[in-house]
């Protein structure tokens, strides 16, 4: 302030050094230069939402895509899941077994622990489950002909055959079949080939279930008939 009188009339202002520019228009700023105060551009920086961010007024936050969830209990891993907002889906925790893991020898994986630890149980009998299997090269049929066959001891055995068919210069059409006797597993009727044709390899494969309560054989069994 300048001015001052020891009467009681007396004139107040602001000294020039002090005063601030009223010229200014809208979203200028006063600045100082070397004599005082002038009107300048804001030069403060603007703010935009980068890659992963979301920027609403002057808060940031995470965008959905980015965000990790919070609630995962211990042991779970971080994937992508099902999301009602986003066709992408989400991230979310699921439960996954960890690597390296086996079970001991005559043992089965019988579950999965909440931290990702393979349970295991002895398998019945106390042992694994064995495999049992035969092979044939390539076999003329002409009637019904045994293709394979297996021994096995009494139980219970899921059985499977994979048979390529190949009609070869036969006088006329010929029906093939083949079927796993003791499970009772039937494909029904393949046409091996046209009349003096040779055919393309047909794949029959089958699957069956064989009970056997006492030791004996499983057989794979092919016939070849006019129809």
């Amino acid at each position: 302030m300048i001015g001052g009188s020891d009467i009681w009339a007396a004139t107040l202002s602001i000294a020039g050094a002090y005063r601030l520019p009223q010229g200014c228009t809208n979203g200028q700023v006063a600045k100082w230069s070397a004599t005082g105060w002038v009107c300048a551009d804001d030069a403060s920086a603007a703010y935009t939402a980068g890659t992963g961010l979301e920027l609403t007024d002057d808060e940031f936050s995470l965008d959905r895509d980015y965000r990790l969830p919070q609630d995962c209990d211990l042991g779970d891993a971080v994937a992508r899941v099902d999301s009602p907002f986003s066709l992408d889906g989400e991230w979310g925790c699921l439960t996954f077994a960890e690597a390296g893991q086996s079970c001991p020898a005559g043992h089965v994986v019988t579950g999965l622990s909440a931290t990702g630890r393979l349970t295991c149980s002895a398998a019945a009998g106390g042992s694994a489950p064995k495999v049992w299997a035969d092979s044939s090269t390539s076999v003329g049929v002409a009637g019904e002909m045994e293709i394979a066959s297996v021994e096995v001891p009494a139980g219970t055995y899921a059985v499977i055959a994979s048979v390529v068919v190949t009609g070869r210069s036969l006088d006329d059409n010929s029906v093939g079949y083949c079927s796993i006797d003791a499970a009772n597993a039937y494909t029904g009727a393949i046409l091996l080939a046209e009349a003096g044709d040779i055919g393309a390899d047909e794949h029959v494969p089958l699957a069956g279930r064989a009970t056997l309560s006492a030791p004996g054989a499983i057989t794979l069994t092919c016939t070849e008939s006019s129809p």
